[in-house]
């Protein structure tokens, strides 16, 4: 309980995220021994999403492979199947990230077949797999499949796959330099509820259409990015990928939009 004040404290207040908490979390959590408890497990869980998000792969497959030593040892309600086998194969995912960060690409091939071998049929884990790889710039055509593949398994259940699954599909194939099939994917998503308050999927959207110079339609991608998201921000291709678009509108004009849609909305 004392572990997860402490991050709570040292989240930023209007985002809820801050990768340098999580590190100092998983810090600390290194030197406490591994205890059968689902708070140790929620912090795990919490600082490997943190450091994910910051593409941190090496730290936050740590922290994940420590979610998998808790599970092992407890008896939670984790242990349910599915969870027990998506549990893993995050792991795998994040390991195959760190390598690439490393350039061991071969072994990058290797944990992510991993990772989808644990259940090939399962949707999460072909998504898991595919986001981490085009993350970490393993942009093969596996990837791709994966990606397509979990889209096809959730739209047999579901009628159609979801937007963040559909967002993965776009965000491989904008990485593959293929940016208008990106824009065809998710687009016609964008109007849902479960995606027109995701700050990340309007930031994909921004990207590709910055990719395509449709730069109007990437300004308000932008604005709505940082309307729902103020740590995206913060990402190191910003400057590079709107440097057109920033040429016309400074990055502070695009961030006082934010600002008053933040305030016409009444968030934070």
């Amino acid at each position: 309980l004392f572990m997860m004040r402490v991050q709570a404290n040292l989240l930023e207040p209007h985002t809820g995220r801050k990768p340098k908490a999580a590190a100092a979390v998983l810090e600390y959590a290194r030197r406490m021994p591994i205890v059968d408890g689902p708070k140790h497990l929620q912090l795990y869980l919490r600082s490997m999403s943190e450091l994910a998000d910051a593409n941190a792969f090496e730290a936050a497959a740590e922290a994940q492979r420590n979610v998998v030593r808790i599970l092992a040892r407890g008896s939670h309600d984790d242990r349910e199947p599915g969870l027990w086998t998506y549990h893993h194969a995050i792991r795998d995912a994040l390991e195959g990230a760190a390598a690439m960060q490393r350039g061991e690409k071969e072994l990058a091939a290797s944990r992510f077949a991993a990772s989808v071998l644990r259940s090939p049929n399962d949707p999460n884990v072909l998504n898991t797999a595919a986001w981490y790889a085009a993350r970490s710039k393993f942009l093969e055509d596996r990837t791709e499949a994966w990606a397509r593949r979990a889209t096809l398994l959730e739209a047999r259940v579901e009628n159609r796959p979801s937007a963040n699954a559909t967002d993965t599909l776009a965000y491989v194939l904008f990485r593959r330099g293929r940016p208008r099939e990106g824009i065809a994917a998710l687009g016609p998503r964008m109007h849902e509820r479960t995606a027109r308050d995701n700050g990340l999927l309007h930031y994909h959207m921004a990207q590709m259409y910055a990719a395509v110079r449709a730069w109007r339609s990437a300004r308000d991608s932008l604005v709505k990015a940082l309307t729902w998201d103020r740590l995206l921000e913060r990402d190191a291709e910003l400057e590079k990928l709107f440097e057109p678009l920033f040429a016309k509108q400074s990055l502070d004009t695009i961030r006082g939009l934010a600002a008053e849609e933040r305030t016409r909305q009444e968030l934070p």
